[in-house]
Parts: C-alpha cells; sequence; structure tokens
C-alpha cells in the first residue's frame, strides 16, 4: 500500500531539513512527501524549493497567504495520493522506524489506526518519554472519546491510518487556529475502528517555545471550549455527562496561570459556573447554549486574546441567563 506523508509548514526554516532528512531516512521510506507552507515569510520556501529539486518524492505546495494551520492541514490531506496518510509539522522529525512498525500494524495485524509514543525534546537537549500505549485498549468509541475529551492520560499523536478514515470524519476543522487536530481526533475515536500501539517512539516533538503552542492561555482554552461547542450534541449523545463536565473544566486549565486581574477574574466565573450544584442535565444544556454563541460569533480564525476574553464573556452570560423549558 502506498504511504504519503503530508507536513505543513509555518516560518519553520530553521527546522525544515532536519524534518524532511528525518522522513528520508525512514527504513519504509514514504511515497510521497507533500509539504504546504503557509506563507512563510523566513525564507522556508526557497529551502523547500531546495528540497523538492533534490527528491522526486517530494511536492511542495507555497501558498501566497497565510490560511491557517487547520486548512493547510486539511487541504495537505485532500491532495494527498495515499491510501494511507500521516501528518508531521515542519518544526518536528520522527524515528527513522516509525512508519515501518505503523504501517505493519495496519497490514499485518489488522489495524486500522497505528500511532507510536511521543518523546519531547527540550531547547537544553533534554528529552523525555510520553506515553500513549493505553489508548489501544479502550475498547469501545465511548472510552476512546471521553479519554480524548477529558484529556487525563496523554492523547495520541500522528496516526497512520486510510484515507477514507479521514473523508469520512470530515477531516481538520479548518475554522480553528488551536486543536483542530483534537478535534479531528475525537471523531476518529468516535468511530468503530481499531487502533494499535506500536510500543515505540516514533514523534520527536521540538519544545522551541515559538510554534503555535505557545500561545497565550487563555486562546488555548478558548479555542478548546469552541471545538466542545463545535461537537457538543454528538459529543453528550456518545459520553456521560459527567465526562462533559470534566471536558469543560479541563478545556479551562491552561488559561489557570493567567495574572491579569481581569482575565483571571472571567476564569474563575467560568470555573464557578462549571462546578454548580443541581441538575447536572439542566446545566449540560446551558452549557451548551453558552458554547453554540462562542462557535457563532468567533471573530476569525486569528483572533486575539482581548477578543478572546469578549467573546468567552459573552457566551458565559448567555450559558448562566438561560433556563431549559
Amino acid at each position: 500500500m502506498k504511504l504519503s506523508y503530508v507536513v505543513t509548514s509555518y516560518n519553520n526554516g530553521a527546522y525544515l531539513r532536519d524534518c524532511v532528512s528525518s522522513l528520508l531516512a525512514q527504513t519504509h521510506p514514504a511515497d510521497e512527501i507533500l509539504i504546504l507552507d503557509d506563507a512563510s515569510t523566513d525564507g522556508s520556501p526557497d529551502i523547500l524549493q531546495e528540497l523538492e529539486s533534490a527528491n522526486n518524492s517530494i511536492r511542495v505546495h507555497v501558498r501566497s497567504e497565510n490560511v491557517g494551520a487547520g486548512r493547510n492541514r486539511h487541504e495537505g490531506f485532500l491532495t494527498a495520493n495515499g491510501p494511507l496518510v500521516t501528518n508531521l509539522a515542519g518544526d518536528d522529525t520522527v524515528h527513522s522506524d516509525k512508519l515501518l512498525n505503523e504501517y505493519t500494524l495496519i497490514t499485518e495485524h489488522n489495524a486500522d489506526l497505528a500511532f507510536s509514543d511521543v518523546e519531547l525534546v527540550y531547547p537544553t537537549g533534554e528529552r523525555y518519554r510520553v506515553s500513549t500505549d493505553y489508548f489501544a485498549d479502550l475498547e469501545t468509541a465511548s472510552e476512546r472519546v471521553t479519554a480524548m475529551l477529558t484529556r487525563k492520560r496523554p492523547l495520541p499523536h500522528h496516526m497512520l491510518y486510510d484515507h477514507s478514515i479521514y473523508k469520512e470524519v470530515g477531516g481538520y476543522d479548518t475554522t480553528a487556529t488551536l486543536y483542530e487536530d483534537w478535534s479531528l481526533k475525537l471523531r476518529l475515536a468516535a468511530t468503530d475502528r481499531k487502533w494499535h500501539h506500536t510500543g515505540r517512539i516514533g514523534l520527536h516533538y521540538n519544545l522551541h517555545g515559538n510554534g503555535l503552542s505557545a500561545s497565550a492561555g487563555i486562546l488555548h482554552s478558548y479555542w478548546r471550549l469552541y471545538v466542545i461547542g463545535r461537537n457538543f450534541e454528538w459529543l453528550s449523545a456518545l459520553v456521560s455527562i459527567d465526562a462533559m463536565l470534566t471536558g469543560c473544566k479541563v478545556a479551562i486549565d491552561p488559561w489557570k496561570n493567567e495574572q491579569r486581574p481581569a482575565f483571571r477574574s472571567l476564569r474563575q466565573a467560568w470555573l464557578n459556573f462549571l462546578e454548580r450544584e443541581g441538575n447536572q442535565h439542566s446545566l449540560l444544556r446551558q452549557i451548551f447554549e453558552g458554547l453554540q454563541m462562542l462557535v457563532q460569533t468567533r471573530a476569525n480564525l486569528k483572533i486575539t486574546e482581548n477578543e478572546a476574553k469578549t467573546q468567552l464573556h459573552d457566551a458565559l452570560i448567555v450559558a448562566m441567563a438561560h433556563r431549559p423549558h
């Protein structure tokens, strides 16, 4: 079976050569390495042209305008020839046996989605392995989605799977700047598919502090709540009320170190609301109303911290004011 690697990059020029080198060094090489640059301004296009010229398995597309990670990844997956697909960010690398280990699980062990552990790589050179093997032991869609939603343990990353599965669940959320990958994984977890873990490290995640993951805590919380809002109805039909409430509480965790008084008090107001005593069904319905407002009035992909604060404030007001009939 042919295999496509979709690499997305924005101002990752300092890391692109290492990223692509790790893909070319695979013991089971990809048939296609599709690299999509999201209108970088750091000289990345020149580097990508050089890499493309040096290897005929590499295809490069450089955008003239920035469209965001979700859309860039989604269009990459739609363009990939597959049928097996996986992805990588332009500032990360992969272990030399990642594709071999995951490909073997799919072709010889009846896996639908194959994944490996992640190794966090710090600027100091320190490395830390994050194990996700537990996820392969979850037997039902409800268990998998609950694990994804509540985030009590590390989640699988950069799975290898059939292109048809990606299309079946609708692909990346192109309306989100952050957590478009989490939205996809929630929907993948909800399918009746077999997830298998290689038992090995696959991804080397580069914690250089300049990517989207370094965004302000309120933005992380905003986009987590946005994703829950976008998927609320099917999520609440599949998992328990406790899981939904926990998922909403966990969504505001990245916001907890906020020092600005107005931002901090708004986070506490959200937390107080989520921890209200009483009828959980009623509370869940109120949360739904607030998050629907958040989804429907989102300003734009590149929302600012102040815009996020305003919209989270308004969403909370809607939630608190709603009284189910």
